[in-house]
């Protein structure tokens, strides 16, 4: 028997048991599994773990969100129509090509409403370079400038016969993505960490999840009374009808102590866990730097898109991180304990800011069709048609931070009734945020949009409910403003949060 694999799973034990288990209060009655012949000792530690009052406790810790989940799914939208048969017919017609290609296509899926085929090539998740790729094949639509040119008496007739000119793979898009990451981050090394994959960190943080509890000597008991009654294999598999009778009483009592070791176990170590503040790592390591960029290219018939290229370039990172933390404790793994405890404590030390900032250009050919054979009794003039090419900018920028010396709690904390304080400590921190959004867009080289808005707002709490926010913003038209009359304004206003809001 080993007590060691056995309690490293008892949080998985634990974890399974809230995911399965009747409302609390209707504990089975495990002494009908102990008098069954056929059952294993496994069943009978399982039962009585199950049903252990520290495990019941923890299901009812988790029979909220657990009913939250079933709700959600119960109440999900099903669809009332049959899905277009585009997206198998399109697989059906590329099966071969598709097998082919097998040793580079990772899936191949089809859109719920059957619209949609997307074949995902194989990525690269290791090293410092992540590579993506898909083929999206879409059921092709008739552009809607070239419907709205058939004069409305024709229409319905010119319609028809030119969708009866489309072919399945008339709206194709291909896009690659490319991401960095650093392949391994050293906690003592002053490096600055990339990327978001748990294995990137796997080496320092594997010591703060370590949890070994010592051996007590019931299982060393339990070991001794199953050593002579187990040939080989696991002593758990052992039928309650294989014991020696003499032996039987004294091997379930055994049994039933090592369940209620392990179920104090589980529940003091979820505990320590939440104190320890490592539920705070996946925060961290969703704030370290991330940059992405990603290409396309949609290729379509000429009567339902022009050609489109597209780049977009993602970069985000939280102001609390790993990065952070690591630069913060030099390299010293009780520091970083330590810091991930004071997290646990106090929330809001914390922060969740981000700066996020993306970039977008897009490039759209030029549309025509210049003229189409059309069977006898069907006209449209489609010389006049022409949509001209165009190119969009997009750019948003968001930054916030909290101001680390207390400037709201010592100016706002009168104001509030609490007492001023001039350290880190006070719970009243004004911050600022920043964000940027812009536009610009051209239609045959002729600029057609052109929108720059700039807002800086400094908010300071008055108390935890309610915030006094200055907002000073730019725009490069007075008309993006909403409420001011010239480029550059200032507003001022109270945020108030309802108690009943989280």
């Amino acid at each position: 028997m080993n007590h060691h694999s056995r309690s490293s799973l008892a949080l998985l034990l634990a974890t399974a048991f809230m995911a399965s288990a009747a409302a609390p209060g209707l504990a089975e009655d495990c002494t009908q599994i102990e008098a069954d012949s056929q059952a294993s000792l496994a069943d009978v530690y399982n039962c009585h773990f199950d049903n252990d009052p520290h495990m019941v406790a923890l299901a009812a810790q988790a029979a909220p969100a657990k009913e939250k989940a079933k709700e959600a799914t119960k109440n999900a939208n099903v669809p009332t129509t049959a899905p277009a048969a585009f997206a198998g017919r399109i697989h059906a017609g590329y099966e071969d090509f598709l097998n082919l290609l097998g040793f580079a296509v990772n899936t191949v899926e089809e859109s719920k409403d059957g619209r949609a085929l997307v074949v995902r090539f194989n990525p690269v998740r290791h090293g410092p370079h992540l590579l993506g790729g898909t083929l999206t094949a879409s059921e092709p639509q008739l552009a809607k400038s070239l419907t709205d040119a058939i004069p409305a008496a024709q229409r319905a007739a010119v319609v028809e016969e030119l969708k009866k000119r489309l072919e399945d793979t008339d709206d194709l898009t291909l896009s690659g993505s490319y991401s960095f990451q650093t392949p391994s981050c050293k906690l003592a090394s002053a490096q600055r960490c990339w990327g978001r994959d748990p294995r990137t960190y796997d080496d320092d943080l594997g010591a703060l999840l370590t949890d070994t509890p010592e051996d007590p000597q019931i299982f060393l008991r339990l070991g001794e009374a199953l050593k002579p009654l187990v040939a080989n294999g696991d002593a758990f598999q052992t039928t309650v009808g294989s014991l020696p009778a003499e032996r039987k009483q004294d091997v379930l009592a055994l049994i039933r102590q090592a369940a209620q070791h392990d179920a104090e176990a589980t529940a003091a170590a979820k505990a320590r866990y939440l104190a320890s503040g490592i539920g705070n790592l996946a925060t961290l390591m969703d704030n370290q730097p991330q940059l992405s960029l990603t290409g396309s290219y949609r290729d379509a018939g000429e009567l339902v898109a022009p050609t489109e290229q597209a780049i977009a370039l993602e970069l985000h990172f939280g102001q609390t991180n790993l990065n952070s933390l690591y630069r913060a404790c030099h390299g010293n793994s009780p520091c970083v304990a330590g810091r991930l405890r004071q997290f646990a404590d106090d929330a809001g030390t914390l922060a969740t800011d981000k700066f996020v900032l993306t970039a977008s250009y897009t490039r759209r050919g030029a549309f025509d069709v210049k003229g189409l054979d059309l069977p006898a009794g069907v006209t449209a003039d489609f010389h006049g048609l022409h949509v001209a090419s165009g190119r969009e900018l997009k750019v948003r920028l968001q930054w916030g931070r909290q101001i680390t010396s207390n400037l709201g709690g010592r100016i706002n904390a009168p104001l509030a009734g609490l007492e001023a304080k001039s350290d880190d400590a006070s719970p009243l921190k004004a911050r600022w945020d920043l964000t940027l959004d812009g536009l610009r867009t051209t239609k045959d080289g002729v600029r057609t949009a052109n929108r720059w808005v700039a807002n800086w707002t400094l908010t300071f709490p008055l108390s935890k409910q309610v915030s006094f926010p200055l907002t000073v913003s730019y725009a490069n038209k007075p008309e993006f403003l909403t409420d001011q009359r010239h480029d550059l304004g200032a507003h001022l206003g109270i945020s108030y949060k309802f108690p009943w809001e989280k």
